[in-house]
């Protein structure tokens, strides 16, 4: 949009048509190849600042699913670290990666079921930050709803142990979930291999404590049942 501090503000057509780029493709459920069809490119400055904002139509080089992309940066989006420019990404449709998720148990709360879907939908999107944030709440909501106590994570964990609902084992893998979690939430730092890691340690925590209760479940459903079934013949006396 042309706004009256602007002291450069051109479009250009088909700069970009050619070129390859490394997108997220929903259809193959991973980042590949696609290639632009066709682009428009707006270059703008002001005073103080110089931008730039590609308009593309791309295809996945793997599956030719065509999507619309937009990729923006400007002088003042730049990384703290390393002083390089941030690019950011639109997709549409979204793109989505692949990652390792189950099927919740039944016996799962509502509250860690629902923080359970919303962080497996900000993995699919490699909004890592948020994921990791998210991987931490869902170890949080498991010892809150489990009757952990303490002031701080920490304890909550250790108050899990002393109380038999996990082993030393696990106690010690969900300490390092906590540990990258604070990473995440404090220092912004998201290793890819960490975060992989840290989901599929909640998911194994999910699985040992809910998965064991529905089981559980079923067998003394099955015991009922059985019992019912019994006592039904014996009185019809077959």
């Amino acid at each position: 949009m042309t706004t009256p501090d602007l002291t450069r503000n051109d479009f250009g057509a088909d700069k970009r048509t050619g070129e390859v780029w490394r997108l997220d493709c929903g259809q193959c459920k991973k980042r590949t190849n696609h290639k632009v069809l066709r682009s428009v490119t707006h270059d703008w400055e002001t005073i103080d600042i110089v931008g730039r904002a590609d308009y593309t139509i791309v295809r996945c080089m793997g599956c030719e699913q065509v999507s619309y992309c937009t990729r923006s940066s400007n002088s003042e989006d730049t990384n703290p670290y390393n002083g390089e420019s941030e690019i950011n990404t639109i997709q549409y449709p979204e793109g989505s990666i692949e990652h390792n998720s189950i099927s919740l148990p039944y016996a799962t709360p509502f509250e860690i079921r629902n923080a359970y879907n919303e962080t497996s939908k900000a993995l699919s999107l490699q909004v890592n930050t948020l994921g990791a944030i998210g991987t931490r709440l869902i170890v949080e909501l498991i010892c809150k709803a489990e009757g952990g106590k303490g002031r701080i994570l920490s304890d909550r964990i250790e108050s899990l142990l002393s109380q038999g609902v996990i082993n030393q084992d696990v106690a010690d893998t969900i300490h390092c979930v906590r540990f990258f979690g604070n990473d995440a939430v404090h220092e912004y730092k998201v290793k890819n291999q960490e975060l992989n890691t840290a989901w599929d340690t909640v998911n194994m925590l999910i699985s040992y404590i809910y998965g064991s209760r529905d089981s559980k479940e079923f067998l003394m459903t099955a015991s009922r049942e059985a019992k019912l079934a019994a006592s039904r013949a014996k009185k019809s006396g077959t």
